[in-house]
């Protein structure tokens, strides 16, 4: 009996893509899976829905799925009612933990200003006092202490001058993709994630296409392009480097009469589908190429206001805390408590982008390594040599696409029993007749 563990989310989402009805061979194919583990996956599946079941004569089975089989499983596992009901509304809460972030940068930026516009507004009013009075104490933005004098403005430029509060940039695209000005701090924080986390899906559903693309039948450089092997090894046999697509594809080598090797994968040869993809507009690409990380996804006019109101808030913290020369510090007190939390504050904000910046870089580089190498193979593929044209042209003759609903149905669970058994009792009739009759 199979359980909610057995259940396999990805193997779900290809049988939406697969439109309900597929092989095994179909599910790896599409979702790249191992073999082994999308057999267990589908009959897993099939059995907690329902599933209806063709079986050919030669033994090969395809499964048909209720369109709504998803519905059918929330029923039985409150797990997957709350998994989707997690998934409808965790898009928001992240959404929201995004904005709340973003709103932080202008609450500690309000903050700054106001220590600044509370320390300007009670030196003018010391300076007024100081007057009245004949003398005292001139310093503060706007006199002198001693002779010392500075420019009044300095403090005031950050704070009055520009048009920090407008922060209009390019409009988001009507898709919604772009990110506003509020997830944006939040991205040129944080950033978006590894882009790459899927690249291990990716990498072998493009290899299990490209083999369904080629028949079932492969030769090493056709693959080498999606596969980790070592950068420049263009002198080494790239044999070696296939055992994994042949472990998890049940894929096997097969000899020529000149002792080439052509590998084979008679799952991914058995189908259903008309086509080797349902998106008509996919198209394999020539190499595996992993993405280049970015500080941001956002707009770029949107990241440098981030960064900016970032540095000014680090500026001021830095004035209001006495530490840049020539400051003036805030008097302890809630003033001095603000000033060293904006101090923390910006510190944090500008200090994790330029770490992430840094590690950033060294990763690009290996990353343009890597994909410079697969490039190399791509094109050595494109523009083969004498050899290697040959080794291609010898795996066609392994090359075969099996329509498993074209094969003569031995079994089908939409179908009443007994009319199937006397349709194999007639066919072995005539069987053993002609058997008869070639005797004869």
């Amino acid at each position: 009996m199979a359980t909610l563990t057995d259940l396999n989310p990805v193997i779900m989402t290809a049988i939406d893509r697969l439109q309900y009805r597929a092989t095994v061979g179909d599910v790896a194919a599409q979702s790249g899976l191992n073999v082994s583990i999308a057999e267990q996956g589908i009959l897993a599946l099939a059995a907690q829905t329902g599933a209806q079941m063709q079986v050919t004569e030669s033994g090969d089975i395809a499964y048909t799925f209720p369109r709504d089989f998803r519905s059918t499983l929330q029923a039985k596992y409150w797990q997957l009612k709350l998994q989707a009901w997690w998934e409808s509304v965790s898009g928001t809460l992240f959404w929201l933990v995004r904005v709340l972030f973003g709103c932080s940068l202008f609450v500690v930026l309000f903050a700054i200003l106001a220590v600044g516009f509370i320390m300007i507004t009670t030196m003018n009013s010391n300076d007024d006092n100081s007057r009245d009075s004949g003398g005292g104490f001139g310093g503060g933005f706007g006199g002198s202490n001693g002779g010392n004098s500075y420019n009044p403005g300095f403090g005031g430029w950050f704070i009055w001058s520009g048009d920090w509060l407008s922060f209009g940039g390019p409009k988001p695209h009507d898709d919604g993709k772009q990110l506003s000005f509020l997830e944006t701090i939040f991205s040129f924080v944080f950033g978006d994630g590894d882009p790459n986390r899927n690249l291990e899906n990716r990498r072998w559903e493009t290899v299990a296409q490209r083999i369904v693309q080629s028949g079932g039948a492969v030769v090493a450089e056709q693959l080498t392009p999606y596969l980790d092997v070592p950068l420049n090894k263009f002198d080494t046999d790239e044999d070696q480097y296939i055992l994994p697509v042949l472990v998890r594809f049940n894929g096997a080598p097969q000899v020529t009469d000149e002792g080439q090797l052509i590998y084979t994968f008679p799952e991914l040869q058995k189908t259903v589908q008309k086509t080797l993809r349902d998106d008509r507009t996919y198209s394999i690409p020539d190499y595996l190429e992993e993405k280049r990380w970015k500080l941001s996804l956002g707009n770029p006019t949107l990241v440098t206001y981030a960064a900016m109101i970032g540095g000014l808030i680090l500026i001021l913290s830095l004035w209001f805390t006495g530490i840049l020369p020539g400051s003036v510090p805030a008097p302890a007190g809630i003033l001095r408590s603000i000033s060293i939390g904006a101090l923390s504050y910006s510190g944090f904000y500008l200090g994790l982008p330029t770490l992430r910046w840094l590690i950033q870089g060294q990763k690009n580089s290996k990353i343009a390594a890597r994909n410079s190498d697969r490039s190399k193979r791509a094109r050595q593929l494109n523009t083969p040599n004498e050899v290697l044209q040959k080794k291609i042209i010898q795996s066609k003759t392994f090359q075969q696409r099996l329509r498993i609903d074209q094969q003569p149905i031995a079994y089908d669970t939409n179908r009443e029993m007994l009319d199937q058994d006397l349709e194999q009792k007639d066919k072995l009739d005539a069987e053993w007749q002609k058997r008869l009759d070639n005797r004869s």
